[in-house]
C-alpha cells in the first residue's frame, strides 16, 4: 500500500491520480470531510473526470447528518485494501485526516462504541483552533497521571486520552502503540514552503467561491442540514452558514478571510499529525520538485518494498 499525506491544498489528490494511472492504483479516501454526500466543492473532492480515470473509494458515502467514526472508517477501509491487493492493483490511501491514516498504518486497536463522534469532533476542533497545549491543560486538570503514560507531543494520543476520560472511563491508562508501520506500506509526505502553501490555499478558496460554494451550502441548508451539525462545522461550511444568516453583517470577502485564516490553523495542526522529522515518512517538497519527478520517485521506492 502507498499512503500520501500532507497539509490541505498541497496537491495530494492530483498526484495520486497521476500515480494511480502509472501503477494501476486505486485511491482510498482518508479525508474526514470528503465522506459526506453533497459536500463537494468545499471539501475539494475529486472531479468526475478524475474519477473516470482511476477508481476512487470512500468518497460521498454518508449523509451530512450521519455519524462516522475512526472505527467505521477502518472497518470499511481494511477490506478495500485487501480486495485491491487481491486484484493485483495498488491501494493508494490519500488524505490529511491523521486519525484515519494512522489507524490503518499503525494498526490501531479500535473498538466499536468506545468513542463518541461529538466528543471527538469537539476535541479536534480545539486542537485545530487552540493547539495541543489547551488539551494538555485539560488532561492535567482532570487526571495528571495520564500524562505519564502518553506521548504528549503526539496530538492523536492526547485526543484519545481526553476522549476516554470525557466518556467516563476511570483510571484510564492508554496503551502505547507500536510505532512501526504495517507491512509493505510506503508512506509519502508532500510539503512546501509555508508561505507558498498559504498562497495556494488563498487561491483555492477564491476558486471554490467562483465554482459555487455559497450555493452548495445553501442547498445543504435547504435539504435540512443545519449549521449545528458536526459535518457543517467543517472549514468554510461553518463560515458560509454564518454568512447566509438573515441577520448577518458579514461580507463575502470577510467570509473568505475567515476561511483562509482557519485553513492556516488546520495546516499547522496537520504538521503535528504528520511531522517533518518523522523518519517513517518520505517527504517531497512540491515547491521545488515537479509532479512527474515525485511520481517516478514514489514508483521507484515502492518497487523496493
Amino acid at each position: 500500500m502507498i499512503s500520501i499525506v500532507g497539509p490541505t491544498g498541497i496537491g495530494k489528490s492530483n498526484l495520486a491520480v497521476h500515480l494511480s494511472q502509472k501503477i494501476e492504483g486505486e485511491i482510498i479516501n482518508a479525508d474526514s470531510r470528503q465522506i459526506y454526500i453533497g459536500m463537494d466543492i468545499g471539501t475539494a473532492k475529486p472531479r468526475p473526470q478524475e474519477i473516470s480515470l482511476v477508481k476512487h473509494h470512500l468518497f460521498s458515502i454518508i449523509k451530512p447528518d450521519e455519524d462516522f467514526s475512526v472505527y467505521d472508517f477502518s472497518k470499511m477501509a481494511e477490506p478495500l485494501i485487501s480486495s485491491i491487493n487481491l486484484k493485483g492493483s495498488v491501494p493508494i490511501l490519500v488524505g490529511g485526516t491523521g486519525q484515519y491514516v494512522w489507524s490503518l498504518l499503525e494498526n490501531w486497536e479500535l473498538l466499536n462504541g468506545t468513542t463518541d463522534f461529538s466528543v471527538r469532533e469537539s476535541l479536534e476542533k480545539r486542537l485545530e483552533e487552540e493547539g495541543v497545549q489547551s488539551l494538555l491543560d485539560e488532561l492535567l486538570a482532570k487526571d495528571p497521571s495520564v500524562l505519564l503514560n502518553i506521548d504528549i507531543n503526539n496530538p492523536r494520543r492526547v485526543i484519545r486520552a481526553l476522549e476516554k476520560i470525557n466518556l467516563g472511563y476511570k483510571g484510564y491508562t492508554p496503551r502505547v502503540k507500536d510505532a512501526s508501520l504495517r507491512d509493505e506500506c510506503l508512506l509519502i509526505g508532500l510539503t512546501s514552503n509555508r508561505e507558498d502553501l498559504y498562497t495556494r490555499v488563498d487561491e483555492r478558496v477564491n476558486k471554490m467561491f467562483k465554482e459555487g460554494w455559497i450555493e452548495e451550502v445553501q442547498t445543504l441548508q435547504n435539504n435540512g442540514y443545519h449549521k449545528d451539525l458536526s459535518s457543517m462545522s467543517g472549514i468554510g461550511y461553518q463560515e458560509i452558514s454564518l454568512l447566509l444568516e438573515p441577520s448577518s453583517n458579514m461580507s463575502v470577502e470577510e467570509c473568505k478571510l475567515a476561511i483562509c485564516s482557519r485553513t492556516r490553523k488546520l495546516i499547522r495542526s496537520q504538521y503535528n499529525w504528520f511531522k517533518l522529522k518523522d523518519s517513517r515518512i518520505k517527504w517531497f517538497d512540491i515547491g521545488v520538485l515537479s509532479e512527474e519527478y515525485v511520481v517516478d520517485e514514489i514508483i521507484s521506492l515502492y518497487n523496493q518494498i
